[in-house]
């Protein structure tokens, strides 16, 4: 049966009919059991769930100057396969048309016009001109859904929109559109192409499930970690890039060669690592065995090697910077590396648990070796700590079992607490005059050691010497607890 609009009006005002619920113009609930729906004239509004969890309606036709469809109006329609509504319409609810997995088919009709749609039109969804935004997961689960041409007046795809469209193979976005929204095209695993306009300024996490999005002639790839770019991600056949004016920021190594090369451009811009998601664009790679640094990478983030465990070298540009905090860590086959005297940082945790390590350089413009920075890195024998060196942090090569020689600067005043903590097999330590403070188990536990300390040492820390063969100075002010063997 087609529903029309005609019929008794209740005391509340709302049009009756046995297949419709109308108040005024807006349909309220679809009660009838036909496989095909012709609105009825007059309805500028479909309400809010209007048609939700009809199992039985396959087609649905608007022929009326139908203004909005309201959220969740079709939701759970799971025969639905084609709906075509009038030119009118500005606004499609959110969920819409969530879950209507048999759907391939909305189309728009012009006064004037077929109902019918075109050839073209066939299997794809189109909007009406007047419709501004895509809302959250109007069309979220609709799995036969091929086609969407997204036209030139919408400017935001919200979360969601098309998450779970499985058979949807191209989506036609044109110039306008400035927002895609979290997983906007999640798990569209067909996806073959998309071609992004460039007033797109935000990409939400895990906008697209494919790998081939393309954009000004050139791939691109969404990253979860990006939230608003100038410009969406880069990819090159092994890696993923945010790029904006000034610079491309990698965010993701993708190959699987062993010895790697971080590029130094990208499209004639320069490269550096992404910082943002603390820039883990190598984390974890167990395939890398050597990589090289480009010259243009200044910084190195936190965390970005961590995890290594197969990388044996690594060469770093002589305009570094910084290496940040636990950089390398737990790169348990790296065996030397070579810091360029230009860093002037090197973080908390920098090379901890690397325990292959047996050769460093640190840079001559380092001032202070943070906390952990060589903790249990048991390959070390020797360390020669640079001149302008002032403060050895905490912890900072405590259980490095095999150095034997730790060679400290005249400039150096303060050991952290447990900084050699443990180092068994640490035989010479030649502390400097000028050394002021020394920290709690600085030294705990170097029954090898045999060391003077320097008349300007006020401070020493609780069992900062246990189990070592001291000379105490004369002066000291505060002597901690246990310095004995």
């Amino acid at each position: 049966m087609i529903g029309t609009y005609k019929s008794a009006v209740t005391e509340a005002g709302m049009a009756v009919h046995p297949d419709f619920l109308i108040e005024g113009s807006r349909l309220l609930k679809y009660k009838g059991s036909s496989s095909n729906v012709e609105i009825p004239f007059g309805v500028t509004e479909i309400g809010d769930r209007a048609f939700s969890d009809c199992v039985t309606v396959r087609k649905v036709s608007v022929q009326c100057n139908l203004t909005r469809i309201g959220d969740g109006a079709f939701e759970n329609c799971s025969k639905l396969r084609e709906i075509v509504i009038p030119v009118s319409v500005t606004v499609i609810g959110a969920t819409a048309f969530k879950n209507c997995a048999e759907l391939v088919s909305v189309s728009v009709f012009s006064p004037g016009k077929s109902s019918a749609p075109s050839s073209e039109e066939g299997e794809s969804v189109r909007f009406p001109e007047g419709v501004k935004e895509i809302r959250k997961e109007t069309f979220s689960g609709c799995k036969k859904i091929t086609r969407v041409d997204v036209h030139k007046g919408i400017r935001k795809i919200f979360e969601r929109a098309f998450y779970g469209c499985e058979s949807l193979k191209e989506a036609v976005l044109h110039e306008g559109l400035e927002k895609i929204g979290d997983m906007a095209f999640g798990i569209c695993r067909n996806l073959d192409r998309i071609e992004l306009p460039k007033s797109v300024a935000e990409i939400g996490r895990g906008a697209f499930e494919t790998k081939r999005v393309w954009s000004h002639g050139r791939k691109f790839f969404t990253s979860n970690d990006v939230r608003i770019l100038e410009y969406p991600n880069v990819i090159t056949s092994d890696y993923a890039f945010v790029q904006d004016k000034e610079r491309a920021s990698l965010t993701e190594y993708k190959g699987s060669d062993t010895k790697v090369k971080v590029p130094e451009k990208i499209f004639s811009q320069p490269v550096r690592f992404y910082v943002s998601g603390l820039g883990r664009a190598y984390a974890g790679i167990k395939e890398l065995e050597e990589i090289e640094i480009g010259s243009n990478i200044t910084e190195i983030p936190p965390y970005a090697f961590r995890g290594c465990e197969n990388l044996l070298r690594i060469t770093l540009p002589k305009n570094l910077k910084s290496i940040g905090f636990g950089a390398f860590r737990d790169c348990i086959s790296l065996t030397e590396i070579v810091i360029p005297d230009s860093v002037t940082e090197i973080g908390e945790g920098a090379f901890e648990n690397c325990v292959g390590l047996f050769s460093v350089k640190l840079p001559g413009k380092l001032a202070r070796l943070e906390n952990k920075a060589f903790m249990r890195c048991n390959g070390l024998t020797q360390i020669d700590i640079p001149e302008r060196v002032r403060e050895i942090g905490d912890d900072a090569f405590f259980c490095c079992g095999n150095l034997k020689e730790a060679n400290f600067p005249c400039t150096l005043v303060d050991i952290g607490k447990r900084a050699f903590y443990q180092c068994v097999n640490l035989e010479k330590a030649e502390l400097p005059d000028g050394l002021e403070e020394i920290g709690d188990k600085a030294f705990y536990g170097c029954g090898n050691l045999k060391v003077r300390l320097p008349e300007n040492v006020r401070i020493i820390g609780d069992e900062a010497f246990r189990k070592c063969r001291i000379g105490l100075a004369d002066r000291l002010k505060l002597i901690g607890s246990s310095m004995k063997k």
